[in-house]
């Protein structure tokens, strides 16, 4: 994979794969899709778009988002890098894991939003990570992505300078037949504790959640998630619904806002691999 990437680098040249450059030519089309002669790749790769949604990450992870990062973190970062290239997988949605704090060496918290209950939408309802899908038309990479999305649910501005680590893509849904693959990226903000806007229209409640508090194993759960599942049982999280925010709004019953919170599935897996968590 990684001959085949200086190949394509050597050939094209980065700029004519610049992220910033949204019009790919068919013949670079034919000409990256000969040099990634992958059966699974070409599957999975089968139109344009995603074709361009795949080259857009590729490329926007050999970028530093930061000059301000110390050694650790580049490095961190650089390790992040080098494995998602070795993903043959492209990534339809970003989420932002947004973590504050004064002083990261004692404890931080990390923006939990729960969302609206949409028919159409496959996480109605669900606690999540802001975020949502890739946009050929408004994005120039999935890091964009994940930043506009945070925009427009939470009213928070992020920065490509506050990027502090990204994670290799995933699979969200898998496990109810609605797979999607989304790329998380984790923000740090160092100064006050920003303000959350929420959009109405598509969240009800947010919460800054403890890192000390993801950490007490007492509160990690494994049983039903979904009540109109039963036999659907995985492990979560438990959070305290004084924890969070409500909207004013009469689509909430009280019923919802007085019942623990269950954090599961993709946004579980997240805050779980980027703290170590692990129950033994």
């Amino acid at each position: 994979m990684q001959l085949k990437n200086n190949c394509l680098k050597n050939s094209l040249h980065l700029k004519t794969l610049s992220i910033k450059n949204k019009n790919i030519s068919n013949l670079k089309i034919c000409i990256i899709k000969r040099l990634f002669s992958n059966r699974k790749f070409e599957n999975r790769v089968n139109n344009t778009n995603n074709l361009k949604n795949f080259i857009c990450y590729q490329f926007s992870t050999q970028q530093n988002p930061s000059n301000n990062l110390n050694e650790n973190q580049t490095q961190s970062q650089s390790e992040s890098q080098s494995q998602s290239q070795k993903i043959s997988i492209v990534s339809s949605a970003a989420v932002a894991l947004i973590e504050f704090s004064n002083n990261f060496e004692q404890d931080s918290e990390f923006l939990i939003v729960k969302r609206a209950i949409h028919e159409k939408d496959n996480w109605s309802g669900q606690l999540a990570l802001p975020g949502g899908k890739y946009s050929a038309q408004l994005d120039n990479s999935l890091l964009n992505t994940a930043i506009r999305e945070t925009k427009e649910e939470c009213g928070l501005t992020l920065t490509p300078q506050q990027l502090f680590q990204q994670q290799q893509i995933k699979e969200a849904g898998k496990s109810l037949n609605k797979t999607i693959t989304v790329a998380p990226f984790i923000f740090r903000i160092y100064q006050d504790k920003p303000k959350v806007f929420i959009n109405i229209d598509e969240l009800v409640a947010y919460c800054w959640l403890p890192k000390s508090q993801f950490l007490n194993v007492n509160q990690h759960k494994f049983g039903v998630v979904i009540d109109k599942y039963p036999n659907f049982i995985q492990r979560y999280f438990l959070i305290d619904p004084n924890q969070f925010v409500w909207v004013n709004d009469n689509k909430t019953s009280d019923s919802i806002k007085n019942a623990e919170q269950k954090l599961w599935g993709f946004t579980y897996r997240v805050i779980s691999e980027y703290t170590n968590f692990q129950i033994k």
